[in-house]
């Protein structure tokens, strides 16, 4: 029996960043779903055989955006990264505490 693939919507995006490109509203495969982190990304475009575009936000709202051009990198590069956590600590993702993203264990202070 298969498992429902869990999607995500990237729904609005303020880039607060200079020279960073805003982001298209779209649907997201989530890969991970961790206590610490989620990864998510779009679907393979055309015949391409992985994603060309990943998202990782962090339990601390910390967010890294990653391009895969050529859509053959397989996708635990990205897992590796995320790991060792966000890459730019000033890019946060602010709806995750909001909307309940990571939601606190009951014992948790």
């Amino acid at each position: 029996m298969e498992e429902e693939i869990k999607k995500a919507f990237l729904t609005d995006n303020v880039a607060k960043v200079k020279n960073y490109k805003s982001l298209v509203a779209q649907e997201l495969i989530v890969l991970k779903d961790l206590d610490e982190l989620k990864i998510m990304s779009t679907k393979p475009e055309g015949n391409k055989k992985y994603p060309s575009h990943y998202f990782v936000i962090y339990k601390d709202q910390g967010f890294d955006y990653e391009k895969h051009l050529y859509g053959t990198e397989n996708p635990n590069i990205v897992f590796i990264r995320a790991k060792k956590g966000p890459k730019r600590p000033d890019y946060k993702c602010y709806k995750v505490s909001r909307d309940g993203l990571f939601v606190k264990k009951r014992n948790e202070n």
